[in-house]
């Protein structure tokens, strides 16, 4: 089984450490209210459909042919920090030794599992360019469809993708993989595509 050390290093060498808040004193959380709703720090329950939108993909070349980690930003919303749809794209691997290829990836079984999948869907909340990885405000893919149409893995390689009927719900990164969090926060993508080349 995969582990999600290499991914979430991955993530994090995009920005950095997270400064994240720390919790809250005990009696802080003992005075909300019972019935308070959750506090879902995604912007949208449902971005609807968004057609072609500008993001960065980057290729980091594995140790043979074929072998590496893509990955691929696409900032949902005009904002500093905007949520941002990040997709890992897994080359060989000791653990799948498939080249990864044009096609239709559904986004069922082992492809909702982080430490599982060969095309990873998520959405990282409020995610400033460049900035440290929201490790704990991760939406993990429930469902939908990935259809690769090209991808060169290499950098300067072409890579043009889409995405349907995506769904998420907050998530728990563990060492062993993804877990709901269970706080009720969902969000969703009609479609999304992306056209550009691999740095």
């Amino acid at each position: 089984m995969r582990s999600l050390t290499f991914l979430l290093g991955a993530l994090v060498a995009c920005g950095g450490a997270s400064d994240a808040p720390p919790d809250p004193p005990l009696d802080a959380a003992l005075d909300a209210p019972i019935d308070a709703a959750p506090m879902c720090n995604v912007s949208s329950t449902a971005f609807g459909s968004l057609g072609a939108r500008p993001g960065v993909a980057t290729w980091q070349q594995g140790s043979q042919p074929n072998a590496g980690l893509g990955g691929l930003f696409i900032p949902l919303e005009e904002s500093a920090e905007p949520d941002q749809l990040y997709i890992s794209l897994w080359g060989i691997t000791q653990q799948d030794p498939e080249p990864l290829v044009a096609g239709t990836y559904p986004l069922v079984g082992p492809q909702l599992q982080l430490t599982t999948c060969k095309v990873c869907v998520t959405i990282g909340a409020n995610w400033a360019p460049g900035g440290p990885a929201p490790l704990d405000d991760v939406y993990a893919a429930t469902g939908g469809t990935v259809v690769i149409t090209t991808i060169e893995t290499q950098a300067g390689g072409a890579l043009e993708i889409s995405f349907e009927g995506l769904t998420f719900e907050h998530a728990v990164l563990t060492p062993s993989g993804n877990v709901p969090a269970g706080d009720g926060c969902v969000t969703a993508i009609d479609d999304v595509s992306f056209s550009g080349t691999f740095q």
